[in-house]
């Protein structure tokens, strides 16, 4: 893994963050970017934002100038100031999601870490890829397709909850 931060003017927002990026092989893992009020998290669905999390590969060192190489300390408390200001969030939703319980989502992004379902209301969860791919008919592993999933734990570095027993289905919304 490498880590970098950068200065990011959010148009939507209003204001100018320091954007702090973990990539793999140029390709986005975690992001967050500090306001001086607030934190966004690619971890959590924002309203008129979704996740905020740069799509494909990108040459970070080479990419944009104001670029700054930083250490995998330096990220893990900038990510983990931000997952201690989501702890409220994070500890309700998984009150009302328990392990065991089925639930209904819809698929929303490709990631390297899965495939990851919206439930609404910011909460999201990962599926593994691959079990997702062998649980549908031709042509319905796309962005929107609802699913039915399994919560099989959670995932702490994410908060996201942990997915298993993918049942994809024809039924597709945006």
């Amino acid at each position: 893994m490498k880590y970098y931060k950068y200065n990011d003017d959010n148009d939507l927002i209003g204001e100018s963050g320091i954007r702090y990026v973990e990539a793999r092989e140029g390709v986005a893992i975690r992001e967050v970017t500090v306001f001086s009020k607030f934190r966004i998290g690619s971890n959590i669905a924002y309203p008129g934002l979704g996740i905020v999390l740069a799509e494909g590969a990108c040459d970070y060192d080479g990419c944009f100038p104001d670029v700054t190489p930083i250490t995998a300390d330096e990220f893990e408390r900038e990510w983990a100031s931000h997952l201690e200001a989501d702890a409220g969030r994070w500890g309700f939703l998984k009150a009302a999601f328990e392990i065991g319980r089925s639930v209904t989502g819809r698929i929303r992004w490709f990631l390297p870490m899965g495939v990851i379902v919206d439930f609404g209301d910011g909460v999201l969860g990962v599926a593994d890829g691959d079990e997702c791919r062998n649980s549908f008919e031709p042509g319905y592993l796309e962005s929107g397709h609802q699913v039915e999933v399994v919560v099989d734990g959670y995932d702490e570095t994410f908060h996201w909850l942990v997915l298993s027993s993918p049942r994809v289905s024809e039924n597709r919304s945006q």
